[in-house]
């Protein structure tokens, strides 16, 4: 078996670069950057992703009309993407929110069968989803809006 090579010699550093390592370890990071948002404290209208970003949340109305009982429908945030479950199958979609509103990419979905109450509400709720244009907080829910209704009402999910 072949004996490893020994590592070379460390050099040491010039006062130079000492200086400049000094310096970078001093200046903070994201300097001039806004100060991080706690998503769970915005009221409101949402115009920043860090608003909805480690946020999840559980269907309660949809176009006005309770969620169907014993079927849930979920969102989560993140930032690669909004993920959830339709009430029987998983999706996910690409997302933005800016001064414009909230817009959702077309959903990637699993494609199981399901009982029919809740493959009615998982399509409805995917449906409405590709057509919400706003969001904001109200009373600790996220009210998803297609222009001044609301059209989806979730409540923080445990």
């Amino acid at each position: 078996m072949p004996r490893p090579r020994p590592l070379p010699p460390l050099r040491t550093l010039s006062p130079l670069a000492v200086s400049l390592l000094a310096l970078s370890l001093l200046v903070p990071c994201g300097c001039g950057a806004a100060p991080a948002i706690d998503p769970t404290t915005v009221e409101g209208r949402l115009t920043e992703p860090a608003q909805l970003v480690g946020t999840s949340w559980r269907l309660t109305m949809i176009d006005g009309a309770p969620a169907t009982p014993g079927v849930t429908s979920r969102l989560a945030f993140d930032r690669e993407g909004v993920r959830g479950n339709g009430g029987v199958n998983s999706f996910g979609a690409a997302w933005a929110l800016d001064a414009n509103g909230l817009r959702f990419g077309p959903p990637l979905c699993t494609k199981m069968a399901g009982p029919p109450a809740a493959m009615a509400q998982e399509s409805r709720f995917l449906n409405v989803l590709g057509e919400v244009d706003g969001a904001r907080r109200e009373a600790g829910r996220l009210r998803l809006t297609r222009g001044s209704a609301t059209v989806l009402e979730l409540e923080p999910d445990a």
